[in-house]
């Protein structure tokens, strides 16, 4: 089946508190940003957090529900993709798609949008800007070609599998290091 991610889900682009909101930042809610993007699976420990002040400054909208998948979505990080366990607000850089159809399997969604992290990059280029970018509006039509849930959900066992060593591995290699 063919969809655009607008009709898999939610899109939230996300919302940054003015720097005139006092005490925007605590411990309320995870505030994810690029760089939070480090190659991890999952968005679970973010560099800031919003309190509930910040929560309110940019609004209930902009709380993305979990489970979702983040994209960061403007300049040379454009594509990275994270999985969000847990409620999330992100800034304006990164797109978000939460309250995911039943045909499509949250880590499917992932693993795809991944693994076309060049593609995406392509489609912002082509804004016209020196700065590639990609708008909600945008990022929403980009369409891709799904298999069955069945098939998503045999290719998402088998890919979940070796990402589960991949994280042992990084951990024994983090404890290794003195």
């Amino acid at each position: 089946m063919k969809l655009k991610l607008k009709d898999i889900g939610k899109i939230t682009t996300g919302k940054t508190p003015s720097k005139s909101v006092e005490k925007a930042f605590g411990n309320a809610v995870n505030f994810l940003t690029p760089v939070d993007f480090k190659g991890q699976r999952y968005s679970d420990v973010t560099e800031r957090s919003l309190s509930v002040n910040g929560i309110q400054a940019v609004g209930n909208k902009y709380i993305v529900k979990k489970p979702s998948v983040s994209v960061t979505c403007i300049g040379s990080d454009m594509g990275k993709t994270l999985l969000n366990r847990i409620n999330i607000v992100s800034n304006q850089q990164i797109n978000s798609i939460s309250e995911i159809i039943e045909e499509i399997n949250l880590k499917y969604l992932y693993y795809l949008l991944r693994s076309r992290r060049k593609h995406l990059h392509f489609i912002g280029s082509g804004q016209g800007s020196t700065m590639p970018i990609l708008n909600k509006r945008d990022f929403g039509n980009i369409e891709f070609v799904f298999p069955d849930r069945e098939k998503q959900d045999d290719i998402v066992q088998k890919l979940d599998i070796l990402d589960k060593k991949i994280e042992i591995n990084n951990q024994i290699n983090d404890n290794l290091v003195v």
